[in-house]
């Protein structure tokens, strides 16, 4: 039998194959991993988000799509991405395609919400593109003013709440804005 290198996803998902493996998320690019991951088991915690639950969110670094061969990502949120972490990479372009390699391992059905320059990349899911917090908050019928966040956490918020209302059909603003950054 060949040796195939698992990366962290793949761990994650190996022993829960034999059971229901969790619905995936996972959050790409740069910025705000961290607080968008937060909000997100924030507003799905009844639901039963967390690690290896029934949701899982996870922070994915551009390496780990390269390296993962068993899991794949049901929703995928990629950040606007920046020159800070080129120095990871060969450069920009290469930093580019590592980040949206998870595109090309998702299936029909699933959903990427990505940066409205990587709208026409080939995948399986469906793209919905964005450009900043207005063009988020139109498609997905969010009133950012009973948001009570502003700035770069406004977009944060908009995103967590995007994933609520593809996988719920619900925007719950009493809950988002009772998350403490």
């Amino acid at each position: 039998m060949q040796n195939v290198l698992l990366s962290d996803y793949d761990l994650l998902v190996e022993p829960l194959a034999t059971n229901k493996t969790p619905l995936s998320i996972w959050i790409g690019g740069v910025n705000s991993q961290s607080a968008i991951m937060e909000m997100i088991q924030h507003l799905f915690k009844e639901k039963g988000s967390f690690l290896s639950e029934n949701i899982s969110v996870l922070k994915s670094s551009s390496f780990i799509p390269q390296d993962t061969n068993i899991s794949i990502s049901n929703i995928y949120v990629l950040l606007p991405m920046s020159p800070e972490s080129i120095s990871l990479h060969e450069d920009i372009n290469t930093y580019i395609e590592t980040e949206l390699q998870v595109l090309k391992t998702m299936k029909e059905g699933e959903v990427a919400i990505v940066p409205d320059a990587y709208k026409n990349y080939k995948t399986n899911a469906y793209i919905i593109p964005y450009t900043d917090e207005k063009h988020l908050a139109s498609h997905f019928g969010i009133d950012t003013q009973k948001v009570s966040f502003k700035h770069a956490f406004l977009v944060d918020a908009l995103l967590a709440m995007s994933i609520e209302k593809i996988l719920f059909d619900k925007i719950d603003y009493e809950k988002i804005n009772a998350f403490e950054v």
